[in-house]
């Protein structure tokens, strides 16, 4: 048996088009509190962990992601892993050893599997990951001290719960909708309707979700706005990337940057001027990682399979 074999359920048409359920989940993200400014470089006085600074993040955060994609696992584990390590940094008292930061970005990793997929992924493995540079008993240590501190408070909302919702909106205010087939295999779906959605769809679905991994790396973005603002923004800055790199006329319908930007600013009336900032802060970092001569989806993620010898990224 292949147990890395995973299933994948359908679009939910009752999750996508519900207006309450967008509603409750935009509810909960305005009384999530991230992260308390931990790693605030322009303010000393606030910083709780003073071994630990934005670039160290930012390489940490990158090996997780080589982690998630050389592993295969879902995007949302990515984002929660580094969610769950930010909580934990921002509600620690005390400074963690920056030798120590990988082990606790494994033991988060480690929470993520375990809480977004049916197949959670094995200890051993991550410690593979990290060239056994973290010990096994130290992960798990690790791991209960991050569920103490967070009072097994795991399960948040992050950005990639959103994104479904958002670009499911932004079509169907154009009059364009994923498309709900009936199910044809097996007994239990006999009859029953199911969402899919397009292939053109799904790319820049999953473009959109690529955009996420990238800003997740940058403090000053994932640590400051809401999550349902980054997800709206991220939704925005990828379409308009579509248009701009692949012009209009390939741009599938629906896809308009305009009445996209027009519906989300609905979404987000009570937020405005939060979400304004959001989108040029998003767009201006963006903007700043690309090379003017080759046009990339997003930028390029580095691939670090290892932090031995990473301790100069504190300096």
């Amino acid at each position: 048996m292949d147990l890395n074999y995973q299933i994948r359920a359908f679009y939910d048409p009752v999750l996508l088009q519900e207006n309450n359920v967008l509603n409750n989940m935009l509810d909960e993200d305005a009384e999530f509190q991230i992260i308390t400014p931990y790693l605030d470089p322009k303010n000393i006085h606030t910083r709780t962990q003073i071994q630990l600074n934005p670039k160290f993040r930012q390489i940490i955060t990158a090996w997780l992601y080589d982690v998630t994609e050389s592993l295969n696992r879902e995007r949302g584990v990515y984002s929660l892993s580094v969610t769950l390590l930010d909580m934990f940094l921002s509600q620690r008292n005390e400074s963690i050893d920056k030798k120590n930061y990988q082990c606790y970005a494994s033991a988060c990793f480690l929470l993520a599997s375990k809480l977004r997929e049916s197949c959670p992924l094995a200890a051993r493995k991550i410690i593979e990951f990290t060239e056994f540079y973290v010990e096994l008993n130290a992960m798990l240590q690790a791991e209960t001290e991050i569920l103490m501190t967070l009072e097994w408070k795991l399960s948040v909302i992050i950005p990639e719960d959103f994104v479904d919702i958002f670009v499911n909106l932004v079509l169907t205010e154009q009059g364009v909708y994923f498309g709900v087939v009936e199910a044809m295999d097996g007994v239990s779906n006999k009859g029953k309707k199911l969402c899919v959605i397009s292939p053109t769809t799904k790319v820049i679905l999953q473009e959109i979700k690529k955009m996420l991994t990238f800003f997740a790396q940058e403090y000053e973005i994932w640590c400051k706005f809401k999550f349902s603002i980054i997800a709206g923004v991220s939704v925005l800055i990828t379409i308009k990337y579509y248009v701009n790199y692949f012009g209009r006329e390939n741009i599938p319908e629906g896809f308009s940057y305009e009445k996209a930007e027009e519906c989300l600013r609905k979404v987000f009336e009570f937020q405005i001027e939060l979400f304004e900032r959001a989108l040029k802060e998003m767009e201006k970092c963006i903007i700043d990682e690309l090379k003017p001569e080759v046009p990339p989806m997003i930028p390029s993620i580095p691939s670090i399979p290892s932090l031995k010898g990473s301790s100069n990224a504190s300096q």
